[in-house]
């Protein structure tokens, strides 16, 4: 049973292509962050939740047989949500995408189905590795914490720092024409009562794919 204190975070497929290949090419603090998120939802400390769309990104047959055990297992966890794609989270991406489009950024088509099937399930924090690299482009994802098309939600990346530490360490909020939008920040709704167990507040009739909420099959401590 999910806990009213605990996190959900939402991990695009780059976050599961970085844990399961152990961070390679990537800092020590995302490593470790990577990790401690794994940690906490293996020690049934938090929920961790994605798009069905991540099983299609992660290429299995380039997996090694210890890197696919390594993601089975975490997907077999009952506080493991993977989310499928119905109508309401289709019609909210193609509002992104078109939202950015209008202002010359262009988002793609799974990045948008990510950003919103995390929405829609008004998640606590939306982790990713897009933008965190030298090159920086107005569609990484990093750069759109705080404001999606007008939706509320916490973009970062999993890194490992001290709480307190935390506020020094943020990435610029991608500044948009605000002609025939409204770009300001959107105060994020506390959904400190939501943990996935069938709905959120904005999406109460969602469906989550059965056989990953149902206790047959599913590990958890």
């Amino acid at each position: 049973m999910a806990k009213a204190n605990r996190k959900t975070y939402y991990w695009d497929s780059c976050s599961f292509i970085a844990w399961i290949d152990g961070g390679k090419g990537y800092s020590k603090d995302i490593i470790d962050g990577l990790d401690g998120i794994a940690q906490e939802v293996h020690e049934n400390k938090a929920n961790l939740c994605t798009s069905v769309m991540t099983e299609t990104e992660i290429l299995q047959g380039k997996l090694s047989p210890e890197q696919s055990t390594k993601l089975q297992n975490l997907f077999k966890r009952r506080n493991v949500i993977l989310i499928g794609v119905d109508s309401k989270i289709a019609r909210t991406a193609s509002e992104i995408r078109n939202y950015y489009n209008a202002r010359n950024i262009h988002i793609m088509p799974p990045d948008s189905i990510h950003l919103a099937t995390a929405i829609i399930y008004g998640v606590d924090e939306f982790h990713t590795l897009d933008g965190c690299g030298g090159r920086q482009r107005p569609s990484d994802l990093l750069h759109l914490n705080g404001n999606v098309a007008g939706h509320s939600l916490h973009i970062r990346v999993p890194v490992a720092v001290q709480p307190t530490l935390f506020g020094a360490m943020s990435f610029p909020t991608l500044e948009v024409d605000s002609a025939g939008g409204n770009d300001q920040k959107v105060p994020k709704e506390d959904t400190s009562a939501l943990r996935i167990q069938g709905a959120s507040p904005n999406s109460v009739d969602t469906p989550i794919r059965e056989n990953n909420i149902e206790s047959n099959g599913k590990t958890e401590k």
